[in-house]
Parts: C-alpha cells; structure tokens; sequence
C-alpha cells in the first residue's frame, strides 16, 4: 500500500519550485508597480513585499543581501536570491520572520559574493 505524505513533507519537497513560483510573481509585481500610479502602484508594491517576504521564510538560506541604502527615514536592502532575482525593499516591509532571518545573518560567500547585515538605527 503506498503510504502518503503530509502537508509539511509536500512543502518540503516542493520548496524550491514554490520559492520560485513567488520571485517570479514579485518580479511581475514589481514591473506593474513601475508602469502604475496611485493606489494601484502602492498594491503591486505591497504584492511584492509580501511575496519576497514568504519566499525567504521558505528557503532563507537562498537569499543574501548585497548593498545597504540608508535614506535617512529607512533602510532599503538589496536582496538577491541563489537564482540571481534582484530586489530592493525596504527593511520595515519584510515580515518579522524574514527580517529575522537576514538581521541574524553572518558575512558569508555565496556564489562568489559578500553579504553583510546590518541593523537598521
């Protein structure tokens, strides 16, 4: 008889199609946020935020931050994930366990680039 699996072994197994599936969602996001304004462009926004946020809560070892940009009122990362997708988001739109994640991260090599995190003033 062939025993099934749970849920938590699917998402496991699945992970890394399904980390990929959001980048690829908060990529498109990110390209309608550009080309909209008002409420609509602050929507897509918001979609991409939240989708890079699950994304990293799923597979955080596959994102890395590569520049800081302190603008006075906040700090924007640039995030890049192992398949090479480029963000930058500000740190306060991240959720809890993903700025977790990448404020508890150490300077590391990854694929031939240096991260470094540091906390927000």
């Amino acid at each position: 008889m062939k025993r099934t699996s749970t849920f938590k072994q699917y998402i496991e197994r699945s992970s890394r199609r399904l980390t990929h599936s959001l980048l690829q969602k908060a990529y498109a996001a990110n390209r309608l946020a550009k080309t909209s304004k008002g409420v609509s462009r602050s929507r897509f926004y918001d979609v991409k935020y939240r989708y890079i946020s699950r994304a990293i809560e799923m597979m955080p070892d596959s994102f890395y931050v590569d520049s800081l940009i302190d603008t006075g009122t906040g700090v924007i990362l640039g995030i890049t994930t192992s398949e090479r997708f480029e963000f930058h988001i500000p740190a306060t739109k991240l959720s809890s366990p993903a700025r977790k994640h990448l404020a508890s991260a150490q300077l590391k090599r990854r694929n031939g680039f240096a991260r470094k995190i540091e906390r927000p003033r």
